[in-house]
């Protein structure tokens, strides 16, 4: 996945995502309060392959591990034992997603519900195989007469400690990120998570590599 990847996390970009929702949503720990720690304690615990959001916070947050078995050759499994950090949580009532439909509508009633977003991103590499990757999402952008034109986000791939902007399209049903990482990656789903009610005490916000940390904000104009 990683354009630049770094020592034993090639394929973990969905954690670096997930770190960065848990840590931005109250979801830490006294031991694991930035996203960089949650981010280390998921590569010193996960094997270095691909997966997803969901499965990360369900383990982090209750226990649960992943899907093995038969199908899931190649994700990425828990190496050593942890998680459960919140084990009283009903992930089921924490946990959103959207797959299919206009996604950036949705995008946009989870941020009106207060929710951390992340996305995921395919582009076909041939024989109805795709690649794919995870950004946080932090906003967008959205006008009246042109419908959202364009996205906010962090992706931890880039070697770059800012917030991100691309332009979207759409076509065909999926809206695509143009001109990002030479083009044809499109949203393919939206994974969300609600903030912690009852969140510990967070210290001031770090800087990561490719794990920048902001507020989730959009920007809105009526024309």
């Amino acid at each position: 996945m990683p354009t630049k990847p770094g020592p034993g996390d090639s394929n973990l970009c969905w954690a670096a995502a997930a770190s960065n929702i848990l840590d931005w949503a109250g979801w830490g720990t006294s031991a694991y309060n930035t996203e960089t720690q949650i981010f280390n304690y998921f590569k010193a615990h996960w094997s270095n392959d691909g997966s997803l959001p969901e499965y990360g916070w369900n383990w982090w947050l209750t226990g649960t591990l992943p899907p093995g078995g038969t199908g899931w050759e190649g994700w990425s499994q828990v190496k050593v034992s942890g998680g459960g950090f919140w084990s009283g949580v009903d992930f089921s009532g924490v946990y959103h997603e959207a797959w299919s439909g206009n996604l950036l509508t949705a995008v946009d009633s989870f941020f009106d519900s207060g929710y951390g977003v992340t996305l995921a991103i395919y582009k076909p590499k041939g024989g109805g195989e795709y690649y794919g990757h995870a950004l946080t999402c932090w906003g967008y952008d959205y006008t009246d007469q042109n419908g959202y034109t364009g996205i906010y986000f962090t992706d931890s791939d880039d070697g770059v400690t800012a917030l991100m902007h691309y332009s979207v399209s759409y076509s065909d049903g999926d809206y695509y990120l143009t001109g990002y990482s030479g083009g044809g990656w499109f949203i393919g789903g939206v994974e969300a998570l609600a903030q912690n009610p009852v969140p510990l005490p967070a210290p001031l916000l770090l800087l990561g590599s490719g794990l920048l940390l902001l507020v989730p904000w959009r920007r809105w104009k009526r024309d």
